[in-house]
């Protein structure tokens, strides 16, 4: 952080220092491409200009890029890709959402809880050939349970 970011000015720092306690992630402001909140004016394309600090560009509204580990199906947002190691490959983040169909910030406060999906019937399919056979004893097959059509709520 410095003044600029923390609502100072870059002409006055006197009273400014970087352990500051008034500097804080929910009052630094960062910079931004066109009309778009960026984390470096290395992320603006050539027809946008940079602007810093941006006074609408906090924390949560700072879209990131991601390194994605293609090995493992994962994605990890990260600010630039100097944070990929050499398992990953970085990914812009203005090619985060088409790629994956969500986006990254800097940061973000505590999401809202996803409801659980709708109870649904699956049928339980039988098999001579599992490895573990869960019939206690019964024969059934069925973990103990005597219910005849082999369904589970989930």
């Amino acid at each position: 952080p410095n003044a600029e970011t923390c609502g100072g000015s870059s002409t006055n720092t006197t009273n400014f220092s970087k352990s500051s306690s008034s500097c804080t992630v929910e009052n630094t402001k960062y910079g931004k491409c066109g009309d778009r909140c960026s984390w470096s004016p290395d992320e603006c394309l050539s027809d946008e200009e940079w602007l810093f600090p941006a006074e609408e560009c906090s924390c949560d509204n700072v879209r990131v890029g991601a390194c994605t580990y293609t090995k493992y199906s994962s994605v990890t947002c990260a600010i630039s890709f100097t944070a990929c190691d050499e398992l990953s490959v970085w990914v812009p983040p203005l090619d985060v959402p088409d790629m994956f169909n969500f986006d990254c910030f800097l940061c973000r406060g505590a999401s809202a809880p996803v409801p659980p999906p709708p109870a649904r019937e699956i049928e339980i399919i039988k098999s001579e050939s599992l490895a573990l056979d869960n019939d206690n004893g019964n024969g059934n097959g069925n973990g103990g349970r005597s219910d005849e059509n082999n369904t589970t709520l989930l």
